[in-house]
C-alpha cells in the first residue's frame, strides 16, 4: 500500500475528473479519489467495498468483486446499477472495474462509479406514463390487462368488478369538465383507500375496472355493496357538494381476461338498467338479458340501416321530382320553390334578387330543319353552356320547352342586366350550329331581365317573361329590362 500511495498512478487516480476507487484483493478501499470523497463523503479508504451499497446490496458487490478477481486478468467486469444513499442523497450507481497486475508491490483492483441517478429517473418516468392514466393516477387498460393475466393463471378465485359513475355525463355538462375531472381524481383516492389490497384501473372515461385477488363471487358481490355506499357521500369541487352514485358490474376471473371483462361489462350494463346505484353479479339470467339486448341491438341496427336505405331513396326521388329529364336542369317545379324561398328571403332581409328569362331563338325550326334528337342534344349543350356561365348564387332552370331562368340572389337590376349580357354572350361565342334558319348560323337567345317584385314572386316572372318578348319583338338575340306592352282589352 505504500508503494500504491507515493507512486505515479496514484497522481493519475488523484486527477481524474471521475470517480475511481482502488482495493485490495480483500476488497479493502485503499485510495478513493475526490470525486468519490464528493459523491460518497470522507473516510472511504480502509473501508470495505461492500460499505458503499446498502446491507442488502452487499453480497452482490461481494460476488461481483470475487469474479473480477478469478477472472482473465486485466479483463474489464461491469456491475449495473444498485441505489445507494451518500451523503443523505438516494442515488444509482454503476461500478465497472478491472484487476490490478502487481505495480510497485501492489496487487489489487481499481473500480469506475457512475452515477445514473438521472438516466434512471427518466426511464421509471417513461415506464411510470406507459401503465398510468394521465389524470387519475390509476393503472391503464394495458398494464390492467397484464395484472389480469397473472391473476388469471393462479389457481386462486378471484373477481373483476367494472365500476361506472351514474349520469357522468350531466355533471361535465352542468359544472364543467374541470370538475369532473376533479371528482375522476377524488374517486380514484377513495378506492385506493378503500381497496388496498386491490387492482384498480381507469379503462376510459368514467370507467374503471377493479380486480380484487383471492376473492370469490360472493366476497366481490359484498365488497361492490360496500363501495356502492361509500361511493355515494358527495365529492366537494370548487366548494359544491356533488354527488355522483356508481353502478358496479361483477364476474369470476376463472379463465379467458376477455370473457371475464365481457361478462362484467354485462352485468354492469344490467345494473345500469335496473336503476343505477346498483350491483349485478353476471350469471345465467344476466347472460339471457345480455342475448336478449345483443338481439335487440342487431334489430335496432337493421332498422337504422333499413331507415337510411328510405331516407336516400325518398331523397333520390325528391332529386328525379325536381330535376329536368332532358337536360339534368332543374326544373319547372323546383324553380318555383325556390322562387318562393327567395322572394321570403327577400321580404324579410331586404336581400335582392333578380331574374333572367331566356327563350331560344327560332328553336322550333331548328327542331323542324334538324330533327328532334338533334334539338334535345343541342338543349343539353345550351344547358352545358349556362351552368358554365353562371357564378356564385345564380342557378339555371329549364321552366320548360326552350324557355330557361336564371334565379339571380343578391342582384339588382343593373346587375341582372349584366348578367343578362353575360349569358347571352356566353351562348353566342358556344357556336352551338343552328341551320332552322337562313343567316341564323348559330343558337342564340332572346333574354328578359326583372328585379325581384315586393308584392307575388309570380309577378317577377312575369315581368321577365314580358322583357324577354321586348327582347324577340326588337330583333332578338339581345338582352331588355322592358316589358312589352300587352293590348288593352275592350269591353
Amino acid at each position: 500500500m505504500t508503494h500504491w500511495d507515493g507512486s505515479f498512478y496514484h497522481a493519475i487516480a488523484h486527477h481524474l475528473p471521475n470517480p475511481i476507487v482502488v482495493a485490495d484483493l480483500d476488497g479493502r478501499i485503499v485510495f478513493a479519489n475526490p470525486e468519490v470523497e464528493r459523491l460518497a463523503g470522507r473516510g472511504l479508504v480502509d473501508r470495505h467495498l461492500d460499505d458503499l451499497v446498502a446491507p442488502e446490496h452487499s453480497a452482490v458487490v461481494s460476488a461481483w468483486f470475487a469474479s473480477m478477481a478469478r477472472g482473465v486478468a486485466g479483463r474489464s467486469v461491469y456491475l449495473g446499477a444498485l441505489p445507494v444513499t451518500w451523503n443523505g442523497v438516494d442515488r444509482w450507481i454503476e461500478l465497472s472495474g478491472r484487476d490490478m497486475l502487481a505495480v510497485d508491490g501492489f496487487r489489487g483492483a481499481v473500480i469506475a462509479l457512475r452515477d445514473v441517478t438521472a438516466h434512471r429517473n427518466e426511464l421509471a418516468a417513461l415506464e411510470y406514463h406507459a401503465s398510468h392514466d394521465g389524470l387519475t393516477g390509476l393503472l391503464n387498460r394495458s398494464a390492467m390487462h397484464q395484472n389480469l393475466e397473472v391473476l388469471a393463471a393462479s389457481s386462486d378465485p378471484s373477481v373483476v368488478l367494472m365500476l361506472d359513475l351514474d349520469s357522468f355525463k350531466s355533471v361535465n355538462d352542468m359544472y364543467g369538465h374541470h370538475v369532473g375531472d376533479a371528482i375522476l381524481v377524488a374517486l380514484a383516492r377513495r378506492l385506493e383507500c378503500l381497496l388496498p389490497e386491490s387492482v384498480v384501473a381507469r379503462f376510459g372515461g368514467d370507467e374503471l375496472v377493479i380486480a380484487v385477488p383471492g376473492a370469490s363471487e360472493a366476497a366481490g358481490a359484498a365488497l361492490a355493496g360496500r363501495l356502492c355506499d361509500a361511493l355515494a357521500e358527495p365529492y366537494v369541487v370548487d366548494g359544491l357538494d356533488i354527488v355522483c352514485t356508481a353502478s358496479l358490474g361483477i364476474a369470476v376471473l376463472d379463465g379467458s381476461v376477455e370473457e371475464a371483462l365481457r361478462r362484467a361489462d354485462t352485468a354492469l350494463y344490467a345494473a345500469k338498467a335496473e336503476g343505477r346505484r346498483q350491483v349485478v353479479a353476471y350469471d345465467g339470467d344476466t347472460h339471457s338479458w345480455a342475448r336478449r339486448r345483443l338481439d335487440l341491438e342487431h334489430e335496432v341496427d337493421a332498422l337504422r340501416h333499413e331507415l337510411r336505405e328510405v331516407q336516400a331513396q325518398a331523397s333520390a326521388h325528391r332529386l328525379d321530382a325536381r330535376t329536368d329529364d332532358g337536360t339534368g336542369l332543374p326544373n319547372r317545379r323546383k324553380l318555383f320553390e325556390d322562387l318562393d324561398e327567395a322572394h321570403g328571403t327577400s321580404r324579410s332581409t331586404g336581400r335582392p334578387y333578380a331574374l333572367a328569362f331566356l327563350d331560344l331563338d327560332h328553336f322550333g325550326r331548328l327542331n323542324h330543319a334538324r330533327g328532334d334528337d338533334e334539338g334535345d342534344r343541342t338543349l343539353r349543350d345550351v344547358a352545358a353552356v349556362l351552368e358554365a356561365t353562371a357564378r356564385r348564387g345564380e342557378v339555371v332552370y329549364r321552366k320548360g320547352g326552350e324557355e330557361l331562368v336564371v334565379i339571380l340572389d343578391g342582384a339588382d337590376l343593373s346587375g341582372a342586366l349584366a348578367a343578362g349580357e353575360r349569358f347571352r354572350a356566353s351562348l353566342e361565342a358556344a357556336a352551338l350550329p343552328h341551320g332552322g334558319v337562313e343567316g341564323w348560323p348559330v343558337v342564340t337567345a332572346s333574354v328578359g331581365v326583372a328585379a325581384g317584385s315586393p308584392m307575388m314572386p309570380e309577378e317577377t316572372l312575369r315581368t321577365a317573361a314580358l322583357c324577354m318578348l321586348d327582347a324577340k319583338a326588337r330583333g332578338r338575340n339581345r338582352v331588355s329590362s322592358t316589358p312589352i306592352p300587352l293590348p288593352v282589352e275592350t269591353g
